[in-house]
């Protein structure tokens, strides 16, 4: 009996230490994955982090890396001549929203200018939602092409397989949607509460050829994406506003419909001149479903251009299918393909949202703009400040 005790005692003791073992490895790899974490986190010079890492070198202050989801959400005042000369530049054009500047991959200012609300007195910022408009066209495009990549459809695809009472329907294809090129115009109003494929046709209803395919001039009209919006449903069979959530799992975050928009308490106002209030409209911009009716901040909507021309929501080819214009035009997806860089420009009741960047989306211009009024735009001064920083000409 007591040699069976005997031989035990070393076994329990080997538990023991094997228990001692492993609990002393995850507290390593447990403090390991911080360090990892909080080292690789580039944080804005401007906002104190305290992380006990272990005898790392200390960095020199830089702006925020754009490529930081959480430093897209954070104000960056002005720290170099280039940016402070911007944030000049803005306050002496009176501009009112927030704007965004990516110079090198790394935001050089992102910064709020005017009210978000001037009956509160509720200050622009990094967090402030604005509606995004046209741009959202581009959206929409990025759906139809990840149809075509899971060979659901294809750019040759006739409008007349899913809308065949379309004038011309078999001549127009996904191609000439998506570079306005269909030749169609809308001659009716849209009446009442609209939605998805109620919405479409109606809009089908006053369709009319107002040009032939291709053969004339390039003519920017909602029709065209309205119908893209109709097929993305055909082919998905789920609303436009489940596709659009369906981005989120793939990266394209920050994006809220019009309904969270006008209850969101980061939600802008839209003005006039002088701060004239636009009313919210909520049967204006459910016209709008695929076309302008969605809101985002500036960070999220470089994050969303970041991800898209870096071919991370579509495989290269299928990616500079999308961005093709037809010959001797520039839109296609929601973009102008200027040359040398990409610009993109929307306007919705008070709202003008203008963006210019690079191929690469290394640098950017992004003005989110809650006020707009006849015989002003902020589209050249974004597209100036594009230019001064990147030497690049813009028309």
């Amino acid at each position: 009996m007591k040699r069976r005790q005997f031989r035990q005692k070393p076994k329990r003791r080997l538990r023991l230490a094997s228990i001692i073992g492993i609990i002393i490895a995850l507290i390593v790899l447990t403090a390991g994955g911080i360090y990892i974490y909080s080292s690789d986190v580039v944080q804005s010079p401007h906002r104190k982090t305290k992380v006990k890492v272990q005898q790392v070198t200390k960095q020199p202050k830089q702006p925020v890396s754009a490529r930081q989801i959480k430093s897209l959400q954070q104000d960056v005042a002005p720290t170099d001549d280039l940016a402070r000369h911007f944030d000049q530049q803005l306050q002496q054009h009176q501009y009112i929203g927030t704007a965004l500047v990516v110079h090198n991959h790394r935001i050089i200012l992102q910064k709020g200018y005017g009210y978000a609300d001037a009956k509160t007195k509720r200050l622009n910022n990094a967090i402030s939602l604005f509606q995004f408009a046209s741009l959202q066209k581009s959206l929409t495009a990025l759906m139809i092409m990840q149809q075509i990549e899971k060979g659901k459809l294809s750019l040759d695809t006739p409008v007349s397989k899913f809308y065949p009472k379309i004038p011309n329907a078999n001549s127009i294809t996904i191609k000439n949607l998506l570079t306005m090129t269909s030749g169609l115009k809308d001659s009716g109003t849209l009446k009442g509460m609209t939605l998805d494929e109620r919405d479409v046709q109606q809009v089908i209803a006053t369709a009319v050829i107002h040009q032939v395919p291709d053969s004339g001039p390039w003519a920017y009209r909602m029709i065209d994406y309205k119908i893209l919006t109709g097929i993305l449903r055909h082919v998905t069979r789920e609303s436009y506003q489940l596709s659009i959530d369906d981005l989120s799992q793939q990266g394209v975050i920050g994006l809220t419909d019009y309904q969270h928009f006008i209850i969101d308490k980061n939600r802008t106002y839209s003005y006039r001149q002088n701060y004239q209030l636009v009313k919210d409209n909520p049967v204006a911009y459910s016209h709008e479903t695929g076309t302008g009716n969605y809101a985002t901040t500036t960070g999220m909507l470089y994050h969303y251009y970041d991800l898209l021309l870096n071919c991370k929501l579509l495989k290269p080819m299928f990616c500079q299918e999308m961005l093709t214009p037809l010959p001797n035009e520039k839109y296609a997806a929601g973009l102008y393909n200027n040359g040398d860089y990409y610009s993109a420009h929307g306007i919705i009741r008070g709202y003008e949202p203008c963006v210019v960047l690079s191929k690469n989306s290394k640098d950017a211009v992004i003005l989110l703009s809650n006020q707009n009024y006849k015989k002003n735009t902020w589209q050249p001064l974004a597209k100036r400040l594009f230019t001064e920083m990147t030497a690049i000409p813009t028309k």
